[in-house]
């Protein structure tokens, strides 16, 4: 067993005998609601918003980041839910599905800088601290 399952088991066990196995849970997918939900909040402004009101216009980098990351989230979410719900098996088989996921999430994270010249995005997008003060770049 690696020394990340060690923690992980003991962490487990930790919440379990403290606070319930059913509760703690319950937290996991709360928690897990919480970050989609952050995620959504902090993305609506500069993408799910003009995507909704059919006014974004993105390089094809960025949609494929937000698709991927996306359905990151909600697999986050639904192996919470799953869990909740007393669906360990199906939690378990999805999560051996998901560590072929991690691949795709990791390419498109990598794809963005990569492809920056193909999309003509400014160097502005990949600092992301003047991305915060002055907003979404304009691209040409």
């Amino acid at each position: 067993m690696s020394e990340r399952s060690d923690a992980a088991t003991a962490v487990e066990a930790f919440a379990t005998r403290s606070i319930g196995a059913g509760w703690a849970r319950r937290a996991y997918l709360a928690i897990a609601l919480l970050f989609a939900a952050i995620v959504t909040w902090g993305s609506w402004q500069s993408y799910f918003g003009p995507l909704l009101a059919g006014t974004v216009d993105r390089p094809w980098v960025v949609h494929l980041h937000a698709a991927v990351f996306v359905g990151w989230v909600l697999l986050l979410v639904a192996q919470a839910a799953l869990v909740v719900a007393g669906r360990v098996r199906l939690h378990r088989q999805i999560g051996a599905a998901g560590m072929l996921y991690r691949a795709v999430v990791f390419s498109a994270t990598s794809a963005r800088p990569c492809c920056a010249h193909l999309s003509e995005l400014p160097a502005l997008f990949y600092d992301s601290s003047r991305l915060w003060t002055e907003g979404w770049p304009a691209t040409a």
